[in-house]
């Protein structure tokens, strides 16, 4: 007899729960790796991987490196900036604008133009205390933190496979 209860998960069920336990483990592994580092920022470490570990499909590692180089180009023009203009939003907004021409002319990928933006935000917009500079040093570790540990879990654990599986053998 056939009981509702009694049979295995469905493909996309499992794919379901692997993926959230993939993402989950790169959450934390960042959080762990922020907080081994005693940055404060563990919050964009964390969004980063999330968001990395979501998008992994494909071309993983060039989306990656934009998505690294637009961190750079966004932490370095806030600092940049902030050096020569008080921070605001009209200096928030030609950033903004810098940082497409800097993506175009390079030229970049929309992804590293997106992750400019949030490095550019992170440093410029939250009242701060800590000096801009600084402040645009621990952003770029924090992404960068994500963006790695998001990508070293996916190359670990890709969709649909299990994480302790064998990967050599015949198929």
């Amino acid at each position: 007899m056939n009981h509702p209860g009694s049979q295995s998960p469905k493909p996309l069920e499992r794919q379901s729960f692997q993926h959230t336990l993939r993402t989950t483990l790169a959450a934390a592994t960042s959080l762990m790796v922020v907080q081994a580092c005693g940055l404060e920022g563990a919050f964009w470490a964390v969004v980063t991987t999330v968001l990395v570990t979501q998008s992994s499909q494909g071309s993983e590692w060039a989306v990656s490196f934009q998505r690294l180089t637009g961190t750079l180009v966004g932490g370095i023009t806030a600092a940049v900036l902030t050096v020569f203009f008080p921070a605001g939003f009209t200096l928030f907004v030609a950033g903004m604008l810098a940082m497409g021409l800097i993506c175009t002319l390079l030229p970049m990928q929309t992804s590293a133009y997106r992750f400019a933006g949030i490095a550019l935000a992170a440093v410029m917009l939250p009242d701060q205390t800590t000096p801009i500079r600084m402040v645009a040093v621990h952003r770029i570790l924090e992404a960068a933190i994500g963006i790695v540990v998001g990508m070293g879990v996916t190359a670990m654990w890709r969709e649909g496979t299990n994480p302790g599986a064998d990967r050599g053998g015949t198929t």
